[in-house]
């Protein structure tokens, strides 16, 4: 019961300023593209091959250039903002804040759960709504070109379809992807439980751990990635020359070992950080 206060708790202190800050965001790329296409009605915009050129002379071209530069930058920003704020609330549960939250009769390994949860919903919004604001262009693009767009990568797809599993790559895809993210938000967790080691320079301390925790993952991956590419090269000639139906299943292999790989990495992360939080708490 406590555990579901927490994360309920969680997710309303975030969205206090995550909400605002997306709803800010859908109304811009609808209004930046929505005066892209509008530019475009009126002429103020031409599509020459897969080039759109603004003719900033009046003011639907500027507006529709400001907008859509604006739109591009708050689409990255979306992303950061998103993330800085997952950091920073984890890092406050080991300052001052830890006081209280550890007081309450929940485990370390719940806090821990908690941050990840919210971490990885409003993570996965974040990205989404970077998809959503690209497919958004890409609508007005598709209108520009007479439905040229959205009619290619159809097309693509019903290519895709006939190489094979294709419904098995996208499911391990997003099984890795959600992975990949919780192995992240883990990384930092075990970066801020380590940098509370060194409560005199705490914040320092965290960002060395995390650089040097993300050399070492790379090393692992590099690693990996090698062992995995020895191993097809020695599993005999016809791999090299791999037919175009083989694809999806050399692909499920791959990231089948990547999804695996990157569960142990996550549980690594969550005993390592469990630990520290339970013997070695060092709170501000």
């Amino acid at each position: 019961q406590m555990f579901g206060k927490l994360l309920k708790h969680e997710f309303k202190a975030t969205g206090r300023t995550l909400l605002p800050l997306y709803g800010g965001f859908v109304a811009l790329v609808l209004a930046a593209s929505g005066m892209l296409w509008l530019a475009w009605r009126f002429g103020e915009v031409h599509v020459k091959g897969r080039t759109a050129i603004v003719q900033g002379n009046t003011i639907f071209g500027i507006l529709s250039g400001v907008f859509t530069l604006v739109a591009v930058f708050a689409m990255l920003a979306i992303v950061i903002v998103t993330e800085v704020l997952i950091i920073m609330r984890f890092y406050r549960l080991l300052g001052d804040d830890g006081y209280f939250w550890f007081s309450l009769p929940v485990t370390p390994a719940q806090h821990m759960i908690v941050k990840l949860i919210a971490a990885m919903v409003w993570s996965f919004a974040s990205v989404a709504l970077f998809v959503g604001g690209i497919f958004a262009f890409v609508l007005v693009a598709n209108n520009m070109e007479n439905g040229a767009v959205l009619a290619e990568l159809w097309a693509a797809l019903r290519f895709t379809t006939t190489l094979g599993p294709v419904f098995g790559v996208l499911g391990l895809f997003v099984l890795a992807s959600l992975l990949t993210m919780a192995a992240g938000c883990l990384q930092v967790q075990l970066a801020c439980a380590l940098g509370m080691q060194w409560p005199q320079s705490r914040l320092g301390a965290s960002i060395g751990m995390y650089v040097l925790l993300s050399v070492a993952t790379q090393i692992l991956w590099t690693a990996a990635t090698v062992g995995g590419g020895v191993f097809l090269v020695a599993s005999g000639p016809h791999m090299t020359t791999l037919p175009a139906t083989e694809v999806p299943r050399v692909l499920m292999t791959a990231m089948g070992g990547f999804c695996l790989l990157c569960f142990i990495l996550c549980a690594v992360y969550f005993a390592v950080t469990r630990w520290l939080l339970t013997k070695r708490l060092n709170l501000a």
